[in-house]
This record gives C-alpha cells, structure tokens and sequence, in this order.
C-alpha cells in the first residue's frame, strides 16, 4: 500500500471519530441545555405549589372547598391552570389542616427529541398547615416598612417587654429604623427574647439599661399577624363585622347627682346615625359622680372628662368623633351581659364626621380597661382602630395606675405610649408606629398569652 492510500485512509477514520464524537457532544448540550430547562420549570413549578398551598392553608381545618378553589386560583396567577396545556394541579387533604398541592406539567424537549427524549414531566409538591398561636410572637411589633425611625424608646421611665419586639422598618440611615433614647431603661424579662430590625438601630447616650443594644439587625421582615386572614374574619382589615350595633342602654349615674349630656343615651337629644354628636363629659374631674355607660353605638364619639365612670361589657362602636377619657377613673366591669367582662373600643368613622383619636389618660383616679373574653372574633383587643383612621392611639400615664389589658391595634397609626409616676400595663401593642416615653414611672408590655388572641398562621411544613 502507497503511503498516500494510507494517510487517506487515516483522515477517512479521523473524520468518521470526529463525526461521532462531534454526534455525542451535541446531544451532551441538548440534553443539558433541555434539562437546564425542566430545572427551571421544576423551580417555577415550586413556587407555585408553595403559594397555592400557603394560599389554601388559610382555610383549613373548616373550608376544603375554598381552600382548593383558593390554591388552584393562586396556581393560576403563577401560570399553572388545571387542565389547560397539560398542566395538572391536584390539591388533597392528607390530614385535618394540612393541604398538599402537586403540580405537573409536560414540556416538548427542544433539542432532546433528536435522541428520542420528546418530552419532559417536571413535577412539584407542597404541603401546608395552619397552626395556632397566641399574639404573632410579639409584645410590640411597629409595621411601618421604610420609618426613620418607626419605633423609639425614650424619656426617664422604664420599659419592661415580656416579649419580642420587632421593627419592620428597613431605614439604616438618620436615626435609624429603631431608636433607644434619654436616661430611663428598656429591660427585656424573660429568656429567648430580643429586638429584631429589619434595618439599623441608633443610641443615645445616657441610657441607663438596654437590653436592645445590640439589636438583632439584619432580621426578616414580619407581616401583621392579625391581617386577613390570620383571625379570619372582615375586622382585621379595619371593617367590623356587620352593620354598626344598636344604639346603646341610657346612661345611668351610680352616685351623686346631674343630668345626662344632651347628646349622650338617655339625654334630651341623643345622638344618632342620622344626627352624630359627641357624648361629652366635660369640665373637671369630679371623684363624686360615678356614671355607668352601656355598650353599642356612639355617633360622633365619646369626651369624658368629668367623673368616674364605668363601661358595661360589650363593644364600644365609635363612629367619627373619637374616643377620649382624661384625667377620670375608669373600669371596665361585668354587666351580665352575653359578652362577658372587659369591653372593646373600636375606633372607625362616619360618613359625616370626621375621624377622632382615641386617647386614655391617666390622672388621680386609676383606670382599669380589660379586654372581651366570650368566644367572639374580636376577643382580648381592647383597643381596635381601623385603616382608615390614622390618628395617634395615646396611653398617658398618670400619678395612679393604669392597666389597658390585652391588645392595642392601629395597623395605619402610631401609638404612643407616655410613662408617668404611676404604673402601666399593656400587653401587645401592635401600630403603624409606635414610641414608648415619659417622665418616671414603669411601662410594662406584659405579652400574657390570658389576654392574646389565637392566632392561625399558614406555614410550609414540606
């Protein structure tokens, strides 16, 4: 054989390896550019399996058909609709509370079908829960994402939080999304507990005690955790249930002697829908009168400031006008009433009057308010203000002690809370914002799980 035949015959194998090394390396880059590919649908797939199964959590144990019908809807606005090219969205119940999403779906190979791969079948699965739990986590939690600052702790007194606080605040700049102050004490009691900012924190100097310092930074930011559909009904999005309550029993006086404010039930000219005005208690305080009030509706709002009174147990509706009580002794008692004990003052509008704060003020007389405990929706919030008022809620304190038991809520508002030289105690305060200050005395957010709502969180548990 000449030379020349030989060296044809070796380009004639060297291009036959070529050939089929360049056949294996095209189907290497189909298969991994296809698989690339079902990755990525397979991680679409995901997401959406996680929303749709946190989406129809929220409705468990009670409602497997809404929570289906909720999961598969959410699915759909992920681009995975049951039944429609191919998709499929299953949704099954494997125990009481827990819902399970799988997602599938058949996807044409793009450059695979060449090797006879001519689709692919990417799958995903979710299982969700609701669980329960009391108060969200937090004895003070400030929902305001980008405030600078969104909470401060200031003045001479004393701060004592028996849970976390969390700021959701992202601000690193000025004075920072948290703020500690002035030459009182922020103490945190109990074990596990701490401050969390999803932005910075700042410290004034002379500050004799801070547990916050450092601040855990840098935390994730958490949702309000008595938002819809966390309590499941209309109130946690600033709309009671139903229409306003009927107007409320007259007003009666326990001791001493006087008349009724015009306005007020039992007055001459008592307020109603049609014709709002505020029951007003003016004038100074008067420790010789004591007047019961009754639960219901108050068009135009509540003013009082001259006596001791004491509210029946039930839901104070306050339509515009605001609710404010200064310098007065007041008790919420046990009327005999279908709810039982504390009271709620919920705080909303009128179409023909404008929005008041609610504002507890302490003085000479102690004030005790306790929250409803009788199996209704908005039980333990003693204080409920709706979105759309956004007028700072005020806890003075006063030279006696004061207690506004269970959970003050204004998700659009700050709340402020102002020590004095007596004691307070609240325990959960959740606002827009919220500054705790004063000039002596001792704040307490005691975070007791006796005067929290239960709350039902959806969480991933697979």
């Amino acid at each position: 054989m000449s030379t020349t035949e030989r060296h044809s015959r070796e380009r004639g194998q060297a291009l036959g390896i070529f050939v089929v090394f360049l056949f294996v390396l095209l189907g290497a880059a189909a298969l991994a550019f296809d698989t690339g590919m079902v990755m990525l649908e397979k991680r679409s797939e995901q997401n959406a399996a996680d929303a749709a199964a946190l989406a129809g959590a929220r409705f468990l144990p009670g409602n497997t058909a809404t929570a289906t019908t909720r999961a598969r809807a959410i699915a759909t606005k992920n681009g995975y609709t049951h039944g429609v090219g191919g998709v499929t969205v299953s949704v099954n119940f494997p125990s009481s509370g827990r819902i399970e999403v799988n997602i599938g779906n058949t996807r044409a190979s793009i450059f695979s079908s060449l090797f006879g791969i001519t689709d692919w079948t990417p799958r995903a699965r979710a299982v969700a829960a609701n669980q329960t739990s009391s108060g969200g986590g937090f004895a003070m939690l400030a929902l305001d994402p980008t405030g600078c600052p969104s909470t401060v702790v200031e003045g001479s007194g004393t701060i004592r939080s028996n849970g976390n606080i969390q700021v959701n605040s992202s601000c690193t700049s000025g004075d920072r999304a948290f703020r500690v102050a002035g030459n009182g004490g922020l103490y945190l009691e109990g074990a596990g507990i701490g401050c969390n900012v999803v932005g910075d924190a700042s410290y004034g100097g002379g500050v004799s005690h801070n547990d916050c310092n450092p601040a855990n930074t840098g935390a994730d930011y958490m949702p309000d955790p008595y938002a819809w559909p966390n309590l499941g009904y209309p109130m946690a999005n600033g709309e009671f249930p139903g229409p306003p309550p009927a107007l409320p029993a007259p007003i009666e006086i326990v001791s001493g002697t006087g008349s009724i404010p015009a306005a007020c039930p039992g007055g001459t000219t008592p307020a109603t829908h049609a014709a709002p005005a505020k029951c007003n208690f003016g004038g100074s305080y008067d420790a010789s009168k004591t007047w019961r009030l009754h639960p219901g509706y108050y068009p135009g709002g509540i003013n009082l400031q001259g006596g001791n009174f004491l509210l029946e147990a039930g839901v104070y509706y306050i339509g515009g006008g605001g609710f404010r009580a200064a310098n007065v002794g007041l008790t919420s008692v046990d009327g005999g009433t279908t709810l039982d004990h504390g009271v709620l003052i919920f705080n909303t509008t009128h179409p023909s009057v404008a929005a008041g704060q609610v504002v507890l003020q302490g003085g000479v007389a102690q004030m005790n308010l306790y929250p409803l405990s009788a199996g209704e929706p908005w039980d333990n919030f003693v204080v409920f203000q709706d979105r759309s008022v956004t007028l700072t809620v005020e806890i003075v304190g006063g030279n006696s002690d004061m207690q506004v038991r269970g959970v003050v809520y204004a998700p659009a508002a700050q709340i402020l809370v102002q020590g004095n030289a007596g004691a307070q105690t609240m325990d959960q305060l959740i606002g827009y914002r919220i500054r705790a200050a004063g000039n002596g005395g001792t704040i307490t957010v005691a975070y007791d799980e006796n005067f929290l709502p239960g709350i039902t969180l959806a969480g991933l548990i697979e």
